[in-house]
């Protein structure tokens, strides 16, 4: 599948840094979202404490991590955006810094991938046709508050938002200047 493009790659540093905050934001929106669900779902499992409840709001949870997570790791750009954000350039994330290092490593060793250190699996029986496993299962709750994340999310969103405007700006700066 192709994708037309408007423009010819590599833009300028600015522009790309620009469309990478801007998909940030969409992105952090997006989190954001999925945390409103999983809020709804929290309601409905108190109320009516089922597997499916408790499944439901498992996935959306991932889903929320997985989304925040997005701008922080490599992104194939092409010359378009930046590859990735970078941490360190965001206030909210340095004051949150454990929260964040925390919710990538869930995604990067069980929620987006299986890495042996946190889902190793183990034969119990091996009777054909009948073979048994024992798996461990991590606790994506485990050493974060879902509040906590969503604050981080919302101030990261505004982050994006303010960025992203000041990186539009200047790009287009440049390019009156270059023209």
């Amino acid at each position: 599948m192709t994708i037309s493009k408007l423009t010819e790659a590599p833009l300028t540093k600015t522009r790309q840094q620009a469309h990478r905050v801007g998909l940030a934001s969409i992105d952090m929106d997006e989190a954001l979202r999925y945390l409103a669900a999983y809020e709804q779902l929290e309601t409905l499992l108190e109320k009516e404490d089922t597997r499916e409840w408790f499944d439901a709001g498992k996935g959306v949870l991932c889903a929320a991590i997985v989304t925040y997570c997005r701008p922080f790791s490599a992104n194939k750009s092409e010359g378009f955006a930046s590859e990735r954000l970078r941490a360190r350039d965001f206030a909210s994330v340095k004051e949150r810094r454990a929260l964040h290092d925390l919710l990538i490593h869930k995604r990067n060793t069980f929620i987006a991938h299986a890495d042996w250190s946190a889902r190793s699996a183990q034969i119990v029986s091996a009777v054909p046709g009948q073979a048994s496993w024992k798996f461990p299962q991590p606790n994506l709750w485990e050493g974060f508050d879902v509040k906590e994340f969503r604050h981080l999310v919302e101030s990261l969103f505004k982050e994006c938002l303010d960025k992203g405007d000041e990186l539009a700006v200047a790009a287009e700066q440049e390019k009156a200047v270059s023209a």
